[in-house]
């Protein structure tokens, strides 16, 4: 049997012994062999191969010479394909009483490099409110058949000033539908 040892550089550990019979090797009668190992390579390793003398012939039975020992042209190193993940973050997720002046840290799976893009940090406050309110208009249309018009959760950024003073609008059109829903029934 000839074979192929794909081996790993860090240690020399055997990572598949590979029969150039089976079909895990292609390409016989041409100028280029592909090898394909049983599982996936690890992320970001460097592997070498050994080819026993007689693993490949040409047409006239001249075998390839082959590569014998780690010392081989033949070595490569697999890229990392993992995306990292977040696997903490200080503070953790929904975090109550927290500093204003805190610090967020993130931890991921791996070591990772500052790129592009943003960071955005957004207040929850009126995304909660909005929600509360779309359920409150869910309820009155069912119960009264009313139709609540409510303004996008387009304005997450504003000021507080400019926030207080819209919820104050929102909190008057919902105590106007109120008094519509209560003049309803009184009549």
């Amino acid at each position: 049997m000839e074979i192929l040892l794909l081996k790993k550089r860090s240690d020399d550990s055997t990572v598949e012994t590979i029969d150039v019979t089976s079909t895990q090797v292609t390409g016989s009668g041409s100028t280029q062999i592909t090898i394909n190992p049983s599982s996936a390579l690890d992320d970001s390793t460097e592997f070498y191969l050994i080819i026993d003398a007689t693993a490949f012939d040409d047409a006239a039975g001249n075998s390839y010479a082959g590569i014998d020992n780690t010392n081989s042209m033949l070595s490569f190193t697999s890229i990392d394909n993992t995306n990292p993940t977040l696997s903490s973050s200080v503070p953790v997720d929904n975090a109550t009483g927290v500093s204003a002046a805190a610090n967020i840290t993130l931890t991921f799976s791996e070591a990772v490099d500052v790129e592009s893009g943003n960071i955005t940090i957004k207040k929850r406050v009126m995304t909660v409110l909005l929600r509360q309110l779309m359920l409150l208009k869910i309820k009155l249309q069912v119960q009264e058949q009313i139709k609540l018009r409510l303004i996008p959760p387009i304005l997450l950024q504003v000021q507080q000033s400019i926030m207080f003073s819209l919820m104050l609008r929102l909190l008057m059109m919902l105590q106007e539908i109120l008094m519509r829903v209560s003049h309803r029934q009184l009549l």
